[in-house]
């Protein structure tokens, strides 16, 4: 799951412990309109194939020690998209639309919120499939929601040759929906005004 890059170390669930899926018409509407899209970026970006979620294992993050159930929860629509400029950086995002308000707030609080300290943490310094993790922080941002960020510098080998890799981690909560989106940019960090405003779209979109 591309979404886990930036907490390395860590896994989208396997299916035991996964929330429920019953898939609406109205649910995954709602998913897909919140997304992010290639005219929200700037020129030079590209749709990467393959970006949509259409599974209930894509709900939720683990890693060893860590593996809250979420199996008691509901989900209504799961959509994701991903962009790129190749060999340079990389944006992706899904939604998930729960049930309830009381299923997303329950997600939020025992996944989510938790992924930073639970399994981000315990890789700092370490090798891991994205990369040598060398310093991982919480980001406090304003941005009209419920929300859990952390940025993460790694150490990544690309043809034998070590490069400065930068991710951030956006975890949004509204209502019953909540949103993931995943800044990773290679050799130069993701521009902090584009992520912003890229956020901000994501939060307009949850609330209308």
């Amino acid at each position: 799951m591309i979404l886990a890059v930036a907490g390395a170390g860590c896994g989208s669930s396997a299916v035991e412990g996964a929330p429920r899926l019953e898939r609406s018409d109205a649910g995954t509407t709602q998913a897909r309109a919140s997304l992010l899209r290639l005219e929200d970026l700037p020129q030079g970006w590209k749709k990467r194939a393959g970006g949509s979620g259409n599974s209930r294992d894509l709900v939720g993050f683990r890693c060893d020690g860590f593996k809250p159930d979420l199996s008691a929860l509901t989900v209504k629509g799961i959509e994701g998209g991903s962009f790129w400029v190749p060999g340079e950086r990389q944006l992706s995002n899904l939604t998930i639309v729960f049930g309830t308000e009381a299923d997303a707030t329950t997600a939020f609080n025992q996944d989510f919120a938790k992924l930073f300290d639970r399994c981000v943490l315990k890789v700092v310094g370490k090798k891991t499939s994205s990369g040598k993790i060398v310093h991982a922080r919480r980001l406090s941002l304003q941005l009209g929601a419920r929300n859990f960020a952390y940025t993460s510098t790694l150490e990544i080998d690309v043809s034998g040759k070590k490069h400065p890799g930068y991710a951030e981690n956006v975890f949004l909560q509204l209502g019953r929906s909540s949103s993931v989106v995943l800044f990773t940019s290679l050799d130069v960090p993701f521009e902090p005004a584009l992520e912003r405003r890229l956020l901000r779209l994501v939060v307009d979109r949850l609330r209308s």
